[in-house]
């Protein structure tokens, strides 16, 4: 399928914009680049906010469902390791606790590159750690505890369910997008290493700020999918999109998940990029995709 017609349309005013440079800029600059062109959506709701060490902590719920105790969602977001703030997560936490009548935490660990690897993952960790403790003051059902990563989020999310697994902290995790391999070449990586928002360029610039040197993506909290076993990891969704160079290391991921007997399911949506999500405003297929993965949670709740 082609790449649909509105997000050409993104793809071509970004790279006239100069998007096609970006990984030649300062960090701040790309920063400001991306809080004036790809704004996320806007939330509508203030979340209660805490702070776990070095991980800021968002938590949403549905409306009317203040003092039950619900199942969680902890949303992470895309963020290349390096850019935007726990704002970007509000609609998307919002739209999931409406969906799926969970409550949803939101993370925001430390950026890179002030803050490298493994300092955000940790970050992560502490903002897990922190939700499960005090699951009943925050009214959460520490049975059903579900988590998201989007992109980025989706590299700490693959990362954290390895090196949670015994704990058993987490019931199942959702993959939006997930960047799982920087080791390994995959034919996707090549067909669509430019041209695409998620240019070869930007991608290794992004995680060059993440890590300390190349010798970090052998790392399996940097490249998942290299982890020696994949046994006993939570019930796992995995969305992508057609034209994303990370493609095919999220079925490469869905292959090992497979392989080790884990309960796994994933969907490629045609004709969409790398971040798709954020264009929900003016494309119907983000919204599909997003009710979709909250079903998904919904029912692995059940299981």
């Amino acid at each position: 399928m082609p790449l649909h017609p509105v997000i050409a349309r993104i793809v071509r005013h970004a790279y006239a914009k100069g998007h096609a440079s970006l990984h030649l800029q300062s960090l701040e600059a790309v920063r400001e680049h991306y809080r004036q062109q790809f704004q996320a959506p806007k939330g509508t709701r203030q979340g209660e906010e805490f702070q776990a060490k070095g991980c800021r902590v968002r938590l949403h719920r549905p409306l009317g469902q203040e003092n039950t105790v619900l199942p969680l969602i902890i949303y992470l977001r895309a963020s290349g390791y390096s850019i935007g703030d726990l704002n970007d997560a509000d609609f998307y936490a919002e739209r999931l606790a409406d969906y799926t009548q969970c409550a949803v935490a939101a993370l925001e660990p430390r950026l890179s590159p002030e803050y490298k690897f493994p300092i955000p993952i940790l970050d992560c960790i502490d903002g897990i750690v922190y939700l499960h403790d005090n699951h009943q003051v925050l009214k959460i059902n520490p049975q059903k505890i579900a988590l998201w990563g989007d992109s980025s989020g989706g590299t700490y999310a693959a990362a954290i369910v390895q090196l949670l697994k015994n704990e058993k902290i987490i019931q199942q995790q959702i993959l939006f997008y997930p960047m799982l391999d920087y080791y390994h070449d995959y034919p996707s990586k090549k067909l669509y290493s430019e041209g695409y928002l998620l240019d070869k360029t930007l991608c290794d610039w992004f995680i060059s700020n993440l890590c300390h040197s190349i010798n970090d993506y052998q790392d399996p909290r940097i490249s998942p999918v290299l982890a020696e076993d994949f046994s006993h990891l939570p019930r796992t969704t995995i969305i992508g999109a057609q034209y994303d160079r990370m493609r095919d290391e999220g079925m490469a991921y869905f292959d090992k998940l497979v392989a080790a007997k884990v309960p796994v399911n994933a969907v490629y949506f045609p004709g969409m990029i790398h971040g798709f999500l954020w264009y929900s405003g003016v494309i119907d297929v983000p919204n599909m995709a997003l009710k979709y993965a909250a079903n998904q949670v919904v029912e692995g709740f059940k299981c």
